[in-house]
């Protein structure tokens, strides 16, 4: 189930107050894990590095976009999944489209900073796969490896998160979980 009550932490209250067993994140960490700007806010007071950004909300005009270096920038909804309402602006005169389009979805948005190498680089490893000796799930050998499972259980136990997440490359910072 993905989405607003779906992982937002909506049916995980549900199941506990009645009672039903279930598996994953509970619901602290599922609203954590779709709010990405409290997200962003722990994980900072854990030291973990996160990506350069600011927040737009509907009908303000855009602050401290200087902040964030030249594009691209990576334009989302605060608080859906990854992929709803997501788009990447290459050029400033992409962004206002951009944010049209995340405000569809809602009232405020993230505009990050994208360092499209590590973006592209980006090696995604299930914790509940990922090697004590680096190595990513697959078998290939990051020298990263203990960085990302480092973080990874940080932010697990760090917030609660269930059997299923995922983490980058130690590399690249941590945008959501």
């Amino acid at each position: 189930m993905h989405g607003p009550y779906g992982e937002d932490g909506t049916i995980q209250g549900m199941l506990e107050l009645s009672g039903v067993k279930y598996t994953g994140s509970k619901v602290l960490a599922s609203a954590l894990g779709m709010d990405k700007i409290k997200f962003r806010e722990l994980l900072k007071g854990r030291s973990i590095p996160i990506p350069k950004y600011i927040v737009v909300k509907r009908g303000e005009k855009v602050r401290n976009l200087k902040e964030l270096g030249r594009p691209p920038y990576f334009v989302k909804p605060y608080n859906l999944g990854s992929s709803v309402g997501a788009s990447i602006a290459r050029k400033k005169s992409e962004l206002k489209n951009a944010l049209r389009l995340a405000f569809e979805y809602g009232n405020i948005a993230l505009v990050e900073s994208v360092d499209m190498q590590r973006h592209t680089d980006n090696r995604a490893a299930d914790l509940r796969h990922a090697r004590g000796d680096g190595r990513h799930p697959h078998g290939t050998r990051s020298r990263y490896g203990h960085t990302a499972r480092r973080y990874a259980e940080r932010i697990h136990h760090g917030i609660g998160i269930g059997d299923f997440g995922f983490v980058f490359d130690g590399r690249t910072p941590a945008a959501e979980a």
